[in-house]
């Protein structure tokens, strides 16, 4: 498998406005979108590729609670151009477990 390029970084935060603001404002990242549904909120920055980086607002939950701990959310990688690139790369995955 061949990863050609990150795809992007998703950032769980507890302050979405100040960390918009961080991140725009002290590290001059454009912003590109914002999601708003239904309590759901995130941000979008780019780079050049749409969501380089983005960051979505989370309540902080305590140590048990994984989906509202701030932190990292994920990591995307770009493998290949297709579909079918992308699904080979998944059967080696699970075929390693």
């Amino acid at each position: 498998m061949k990863i050609d390029a990150l795809g992007h970084v998703v950032l769980k935060v507890t302050d979405l406005e100040k960390a918009e603001a961080f991140y725009s404002s002290m590290l001059g990242l454009p912003v590109c979108a914002r999601l708003d549904q239904d309590g759901f909120k995130m941000t979008f920055f780019s780079l050049g590729n749409h969501h380089d980086f983005a960051i979505m607002e989370v309540n902080g939950g305590d140590r048990s609670e994984d989906e509202n701990r701030v932190g990292l959310h994920h990591v995307a990688f770009k493998i290949g151009t297709s579909l079918h690139d992308l699904r080979e790369a998944k059967t080696k995955l699970d075929d390693l477990g």
